[in-house]
Order: C-alpha cells, then structure tokens, then sequence
C-alpha cells in the first residue's frame, strides 16, 4: 500500500525517516482494530435497516438484539451477534379486531383471524392461538426473523464488507501516520 504524505519545509528527511521507523506494528494494530470495529458497527446498521423494511419489526426491537463487541487489543477482530429468537407478535403492534387479530408486517399489517389477544394470570399479555378446537392448549404467535437476518447478515459479508474495511484502513493509517508526523 502506499499513503501520501505531506510535510513542511521545516521537517528535514531523517526526522521523517525516524518517524516512520517509529511507527511499526502498533499503527497498524490499531488502525486494523478501528477499522474492523467500525465495519461491524456499518454491518449492524446496514442489516438491522434491511431487516426491519423486510419483516416489519421495528428498529427499537431489533436494537436490543445486536451486540457488537469491539475489537481491542487481547482480541483485534470486531465480532457482531445477531439474536434471531422469534419475535412476538404482541410487541409488533397488536390489535384485538372482532374476528382475531392484526399486527404490523411486511409492506403492512397482517391479519391472523385465528388469534385473540390475552393476559396471563403471571401478567404476560400476548398474541395467543389454540392448537386443537379445545379451549387448551394455546400457543403465543411469534414472527421468525431468522431467515432474513442470515440472508442480510450474508449479502453484507458479500458485497460491502471488504470495501467498508478497506475503506475505513487507509483513512485510520493516513490519519495515524499525519498525526505522528505533525509531532516532529
């Protein structure tokens, strides 16, 4: 790789020798450490905006379920974990209609005509349908949402994560490189 630099008239060439010199694995370490965390930090934005359009599930509930681990300097990879647990129904603005049920979805509200909305004697409010004819046994409706997190998490790996790096690399290591110049 090679970085531009640009001195003053007053820094000879053996002081920006030594400066160089100076500068070894550290620089790069932590430039590598900023630009891999600041990728994972472009990924969790990027697929978290995807995959609210594509499910319906709001931002505010998929915050909660990202969580980026920076990278430092026991462990210089940036790590990103996307919790994929189904999401309730309930929390995706619910409705009791007067045949089942209606809560946001992709391109709009989804209709369950099935469903009904209930409280627990534990204080659990939630989307609940029935199994079997009978009044017993009833099951909470969740929305999966870990097909979609996998297929965006997969499509940023592809196509946007190299250049986002690289990207963020040259700017940490000029911006690195300026600043232990301009002490001299």
């Amino acid at each position: 790789m090679e970085y531009a630099l640009t001195f003053d008239a007053g820094i000879t060439a053996v002081s920006v020798a030594r400066a160089l010199e100076d500068i070894g694995d550290t620089v790069v370490r932590d430039a590598h450490m900023r630009a891999t965390t600041r990728t994972a930090e472009s990924a969790r934005t990027q697929i978290r905006r995807d995959l609210s359009a594509e499910t319906g599930v709001t931002a505010k509930i998929l915050n909660r379920r990202f969580r980026l681990h920076r990278a430092n300097h026991t462990n210089p990879n940036a790590r990103l974990f996307i919790g994929t647990v189904p999401v309730r129904a309930y929390d995706l603005g619910a409705k009791q209609l007067k045949s089942g049920v209606s809560h946001r979805g992709p391109g709009g509200r989804v209709r369950l005509r099935s469903a009904f909305v209930a409280t627990m004697k534990s204080g659990h409010t939630g989307v609940f349908e029935r199994k079997t004819k009978a009044r017993l046994p009833i099951k909470e409706v969740t929305v999966s949402i870990h097909a979609s997190a996998k297929r965006h998490a997969d499509a940023f790996l592809r196509s946007r994560a190299r250049t986002e790096y690289d990207k963020v690399f040259r700017h940490e290591m000029q911006r690195r490189i300026s600043q232990r110049v301009s002490r001299l």
